[in-house]
């Protein structure tokens, strides 16, 4: 009769077994999803705050290009307009200066050349 009662206990300890397995499966799962979100929690919540700083900047940036001095500033530099009554003036643009080197001769001796020679140095045959 000790094998009939063993029995029966053997079988509900392998249930209870494979009933902890299956819970502790469960809990090791639902932990580690805990833990991925919250990582991509922490990556969203950064990647908020970066996008509120850039919304404030470009509403203040909105804010000024709306404003009256920036339009007339606009108007003024790119499309070159005036009030009535004022005058537009467009400087052109600096070059520098050419300065002398020291491969061109002096304009006498230039001068006393035939022009076939001078020619000549200009298309670089001559010294």
């Amino acid at each position: 009769m000790s094998t009939h009662q063993q029995q029966p206990r053997n079988w509900f300890y392998w249930v209870i077994m494979g009933l902890g397995i299956i819970l502790i499966f469960n809990l090791s799962r639902g932990a580690w999803f805990l833990y991925n979100v919250r990582g991509r929690m922490q990556t969203a919540s950064a990647r908020v705050a970066k996008l509120q700083q850039e919304k404030v900047a470009l509403e203040q940036e909105s804010q000024h290009q709306l404003s009256q001095g920036f339009a007339e500033r606009e108007i003024r530099d790119k499309l070159n307009m005036a009030k009535p009554g004022e005058v537009v003036v467009i400087l052109p643009e600096m070059t520098p200066a050419a300065t002398p080197t020291a491969s061109l001769q002096p304009k006498e001796l230039v001068e006393n050349l035939p022009n076939w020679k001078k020619w000549l140095e200009v298309f670089g045959f001559t010294k």
